[in-house]
This record gives C-alpha cells, sequence and structure tokens, in this order.
C-alpha cells in the first residue's frame, strides 16, 4: 500500500499531499517487519485519508539524515501540510501510530 520514493522524490511528493505517513525502512530489520504488520492492520482500514509513502534507507541516507533528521530505520515520519509534524523512532505499536495518526488528521488547517 506504500508508494515507494527515491531521495529526489521527497520534497515533491510531500507538496501533494496534505497528509502523509513516510516509513523509512531498511532490509533484514526485524523492527522493520513489525512495523509493516502494524501497517497493514492499521491500513485496513484507512485508505483513503492519508498518502502512504516508503523510503529505502540505504538508498537515501545522505538526503534523509540532511533534510529530515533521519539517522535510522525504521522511522516513521507523520507529515501535516508539506511539513513533519510528528515521527516515531523504531517498532511501535498500534496504540502509537493510530495516535499520531489521528493528530495528524484532526488537525485544523493553518490560516
Amino acid at each position: 500500500a506504500f508508494l515507494p520514493l527515491r531521495d529526489d522524490q521527497i520534497e515533491s511528493a510531500l507538496s501533494l499531499y496534505d497528509q502523509a505517513i513516510v516509513y523509512v525502512w531498511r532490509d533484514d530489520c526485524h523492527n522493520c517487519d513489525i512495523m509493516v504488520e502494524e501497517f497493514d492492520q492499521i491500513f485496513e482500514e484507512w485508505t483513503d485519508d492519508v498518502a502512504l509513502l516508503s523510503i529505502f534507507g540505504p538508498e537515501a541516507k545522505e538526503t534523509l539524515r540532511e533534510e529530515y533528521d533521519v539517522v535510522g530505520a525504521p522511522t516513521t515520519l507523520f507529515v501535516k501540510n508539506g511539513s513533519i509534524d510528528s515521527r516515531l523512532l523504531g517498532a511501535q505499536h498500534r496504540g502509537a501510530i493510530v495516535a499520531e495518526l489521528k493528530h495528524i488528521l484532526s488537525q485544523p488547517e493553518p490560516a
């Protein structure tokens, strides 16, 4: 369900979507697998409300570090109006992910 991005596509993608989740992952990562399982359960219900974007961390390491302060995987960025609103580091429980998702979906538009 996640749209894969290259590092040179991140900024453009964020400007296209009002709300988005950007999931940074890597291979052979147990915590990344845990997050994918959580996402699969959550997004059976939340399919149209938020853009789901993913980035393979090792291929975008410099851009992620310099532009988005991401230095490891899994990292989940919650985006509102093209800006990072919050982030979760490492594997997280469903409740933490849903709370952040509700937060970005409930924020009023800027004046």
